[in-house]
């Protein structure tokens, strides 16, 4: 719950002037009062991580009582990163951060409120402080986790706009859940319940060449019962790779 949480708050730095800018015929003025010169402002994955760690920092402390500046950013970072890297600090006294032109007076409470619309949804329980190399060895299969969910759920064929009608709880349950499970089965991404019975080279790679030799080993070799360790010696551009998966999708079909 807290996984999804957190990754909900990916895009938090859309709600940004500069963000908002970027459609101006979709500019909120009753929220954000007239448009400026916004378009110029920062980054909205640079705005989420300024956000979260000073302007609305307090929105998580029920869920991160007790973590440190420096180590929510290390738990916060592949969530924020996104878009395939890390997202550095601006530097001191930045002009293109200046608090009226990147947030005004409406962006912080709003953040506010869709942190606190997120937590009702998700229930997000307490993390305890947990270590800073453990912290920094979960950071990759999130960040993983953040670049694939965060590729799937932009696709408008899989994820189409909605009129902003619905709740949070309606859409999440009714609309999203739903069009999530045919997204990742389109994607290729579903849980499979065993694998293909059809094996070799081809069927592995969709390819119409002739496997290399270390390929066409690893499509005949007898596999002996029970698990295996296959170590492949060949020279560069030989195929190990397509080997190694051919052994291995037949060990699955095994």
């Amino acid at each position: 719950r807290l996984v999804m949480f957190l990754l909900a708050l990916h895009d938090i730095g859309k709600i940004s002037r500069p963000f908002q800018a970027k459609a101006p015929e979709h500019w909120p003025t009753a929220l954000l009062g007239p448009m400026g010169r916004e378009a110029d402002g920062p980054r909205h994955d640079e705005v989420g991580r300024d956000l979260l760690l000073r302007h609305v920092a307090p929105a998580l402390d029920p869920m991160l009582a007790g973590w440190s500046r420096s180590r929510r950013l290390a738990l916060l970072a592949p969530f924020l990163g996104h878009h395939g890297k890390p997202v550095l600090p601006p530097p001191p006294d930045c002009p293109r951060f200046s608090p009226a032109l990147v947030y005004g007076d409406a962006s912080a409470p709003l953040a506010c409120d869709l942190i606190a619309c997120l937590a009702e949804l998700y229930e997000p329980p307490p993390l305890p402080v947990a270590k800073e190399k453990n912290v920094a060895a979960g950071s990759w299969p999130l960040a993983g986790l953040a670049v694939v969910a965060d590729w799937i759920g932009s696709s408008q064929t899989w994820f189409p706009y909605e009129p902003p009608e619905h709740d949070a709880e309606r859409y999440w349950y009714e609309i999203a859940r739903p069009r999530a499970r045919r997204a990742l089965a389109a994607a290729g991404l579903g849980a499979l319940r065993r694998a293909s019975p059809v094996t070799g080279f081809s069927a592995v790679t969709g390819l119409s060449e002739a496997p290399s030799a270390v390929q066409r080993w690893a499509e005949a070799v007898a596999l002996p019962e029970g698990p295996l360790l296959a170590l492949i010696e060949e020279v560069a551009g030989g195929g190990k790779t397509e080997a190694a998966l051919v052994l291995a999708h037949r060990l699955l079909a095994a």
